[in-house]
C-alpha cells in the first residue's frame, strides 16, 4: 500500500492555509505599549503558522491519548478475562475429577463459563490488534505535527528578535547618540587594529615578531593570506567590542522584551520521538508499513479539523 497523498502536508506547511484557525490562538506577549512593537506582516504570518501547527498538534495528540487510553483499558480487560478463563478451566477439571468422570451440571456450567471467558478474551484481543497499528499511525502524525509546531514557533521567535534588533539599531542610528557613536567608530576601529597587530600571542601564529614595527604598520610586512586573516580578526574584535559595550548598558534596562517566550508542552508517554522520521524516504516507508496493517486508514483532515 502506498502512502496517502496527505503525507506531504504533515511534513511541510501549505503555502496558503485553508484549514480553519483555532479560537485559542497564542497571543504575542504585551508587556506594555511602550515595549512591544506591532508585528510586521512577515512576523504575523509566522505567528499564524505557529498557531496553525499548534492547533493540529493538539488535535492529533488528543486523539492519540484517547486511543491509547482505550487500548490500556482493553489490555486490562484482557488480563482479567484470561485470568478468569484460567480459573474456570481449573475449576471444571477439578469438578470433573471429583465426580469421578461424571459430567455433572456443575461441570457443564463451568465448561460453558470457560468458553464464555475464552470467547470474550479472543474478541478483546482482536480489538487490541485492530487498534494498535492505528495508534502507531496516530503517533507518527502527532510527532510530525509537533516538529512542525516547534519549528514554526522558533521561526516566529527568530523573526521577531531579528526585527526588534533591526528596529533598535535603526532608531539608534537616527538618534543624536547614534551620530556621536558613529563619529567615534573610526577611532575605535583604529585602536582595535593596532591592539591586534601588537598582540604577540595572536601574531606569533603567523611567525611575526610584533617588535619589528609597532601598530598596524606591521601589516605591510605580511603576505596577502596572512593579512586577510588579520583583517578578519580585527573585524571580529571590533564587532565583539561594540556588542559587549551595548550589552553592558542594555543589562541595566528593566521591563519586558517584545520577543514571545518559547512555549513548551511536555509530550505524552504514548507520543513518538520524531528524530527517526525526519528522513522523507524513511517516513514514507514507516507510514506505508503501518497502513498495510490497518483495516481502515483514518481521515487525517477530519482529525485536524474535528
Amino acid at each position: 500500500m502506498t502512502a496517502p497523498q496527505h503525507l506531504a502536508s504533515t511534513t511541510q506547511p501549505p503555502a496558503t492555509e485553508t484549514r480553519p484557525m483555532p479560537t485559542n490562538t497564542i497571543e504575542t506577549p504585551q508587556v506594555g505599549t511602550d515595549t512591544a512593537a506591532p508585528l510586521s506582516s512577515t512576523a504575523e504570518k509566522a505567528q499564524r503558522s505557529a498557531e496553525h501547527w499548534k492547533h493540529i498538534y493538539l488535535k492529533r495528540r488528543e486523539r492519540l491519548q484517547e486511543s491509547d487510553n482505550e487500548r490500556q483499558r482493553l489490555e486490562k480487560l484482557l488480563a482479567s478475562l484470561e485470568a478468569q478463563e484460567a480459573d474456570a478451566d481449573g475449576s471444571w477439571r477439578r469438578s470433573f475429577l471429583d465426580s469421578f468422570g461424571k459430567q455433572t451440571r456443575e461441570v457443564r456450567d463451568q465448561l460453558k463459563q470457560r468458553s464464555q471467558w475464552k470467547l470474550e478474551a479472543e474478541q478483546t484481543r482482536e480489538l487490541i490488534d485492530l487498534l494498535s497499528p492505528q495508534i502507531e499511525w496516530l503517533a507518527v502524525h502527532t510527532a510530525l505535527a509537533r516538529v512542525s509546531w516547534l519549528n514554526h514557533q522558533a521561526r516566529f521567535r527568530d523573526i521577531t528578535a531579528d526585527e526588534a534588533l533591526e528596529n533598535g539599531a535603526q532608531s539608534l542610528a537616527q538618534s543624536e547618540a547614534g551620530k556621536h557613536l558613529f563619529l567615534a567608530l573610526e577611532t575605535l576601529k583604529d585602536k582595535v587594529e593596532n591592539d591586534t597587530c601588537n598582540d604577540h600571542g595572536y601574531m606569533i601564529q603567523f611567525g611575526v615578531d610584533v617588535g619589528l614595527q609597532r601598530g598596524k604598520g606591521i601589516r605591510s610586512l605580511l603576505s596577502s593570506s596572512t593579512d586577510s586573516a588579520v583583517q578578519y580578526e580585527v573585524e571580529r574584535r571590533f564587532t565583539s567590542l561594540l556588542g559587549e559595550r551595548l550589552l553592558h548598558h542594555l543589562s541595566s534596562l528593566t521591563g519586558g522584551v517584545p520577543v514571545p517566550p518559547e512555549e513548551t508542552i511536555e509530550p505524552l508517554a504514548c507520543e513518538r520521538d520524531a528524530r527517526g522520521l525526519l528522513s522523507s524516504l524513511k517516513l514514507k516507508r514507516t507510514i506505508a508499513e503501518i497502513e498495510s496493517r490497518l483495516a481502515h486508514v483514518p481521515d487525517l483532515d477530519a482529525i485536524d479539523n474535528g
